[in-house]
């Protein structure tokens, strides 16, 4: 997988880590729920265990954020860093960076390519 490819998977990820911390919360209160209203141990269990389940997911996909950031610290330009960890990582759109940083959005696309060009030549992790 290239570092673009990376880097596109953990902006992708984002959106899936939102809803399943949202699942957790909602899977602690259904507990909560069947316990005081007693519910079999079984139920409980096995909310208990959809919750862990969901965990796992979160903690997976932190860790392709994690991987992204590491392969954006590997650029040599302070400005490409911050860049492209606003998009990939806090997924801030193009047009929001360019206003940021001053910068007209075409010209912060093509920054954009210049930055993954310089990426293309380290090494990335599968």
């Amino acid at each position: 997988m290239s570092a673009r490819d990376k880097l596109q998977e953990a902006k992708q990820v984002d959106k899936v880590i939102l809803v399943n911390q949202k699942l957790v919360l909602e899977l602690e209160e259904l507990r909560k729920i069947a316990e005081a209203t007693g519910a079999s141990p079984e139920a409980i269990q096995s909310l208990e265990d959809q919750k862990a389940t969901v965990t796992e997911e979160i903690i997976k996909d932190q860790a392709i954020k994690t991987e992204a950031l590491r392969i954006i610290n590997t650029l040599d330009k302070p400005l490409y860093r911050a860049m492209l960890t606003e998009h990939y990582i806090r997924g801030k759109p193009w047009e929001l960076i360019a206003d940021d940083f001053g910068y007209s959005k075409s010209h912060i696309e093509k920054m954009h390519g210049w930055a993954l060009k310089e990426l293309e030549g380290k090494e990335v992790k599968n």
